[in-house]
């Protein structure tokens, strides 16, 4: 029979070492890689969560609607303002231009659910506007 020789064993357990190391070296990027994801994750969950409360208390919805439709060039220019069953009705009259743009802009950037716009333009180049609000 044949004897195996010695350099044989040792160079196939320096294959395996080798082998090993580098099947952990690549599991270890991989878990990095899958931590990173799940923080990234976390925190996307955690800001649609805040994003979701913010967009679900309708006091604080409300109060934010109100809070526009109150400033000065707004609040004499409101018509009509109504509540029914969850959905806010407001009618804006005689707005110019450049006082619809800041309007819409406002609500826009405002985290309210904004439904229905409705826009009649006047004679006299001003627009009534009536805007629709989820709550």
């Amino acid at each position: 029979m044949n004897k195996i020789n010695p350099l044989y064993l040792l160079l196939f357990f320096a294959l395996v070492a080798l082998f090993m190391v580098y099947q952990t070296k690549h599991l270890e990027s991989k878990t990095a890689i899958a931590i990173q994801h799940n923080t990234t994750l976390e925190k996307t969950g955690k800001r649609v969560h805040i994003l979701k409360e913010q967009w679900k208390d309708d006091k604080a919805s409300q109060k934010r609607i109100d809070s526009i439709l109150n400033q000065h060039q707004f609040k004499r220019k409101v018509v009509k303002k109504e509540k029914k069953k969850g959905v806010l009705h407001v009618q804006l009259d005689a707005l110019s231009a450049a006082e619809l743009d800041k309007l819409i802009n406002k609500f826009f950037n405002e985290s309210v659910s904004l439904k229905k716009v409705r826009m009649i333009r006047n004679a006299d180049k001003n627009v009534t506007v009536s805007l629709e609000f989820n709550l």
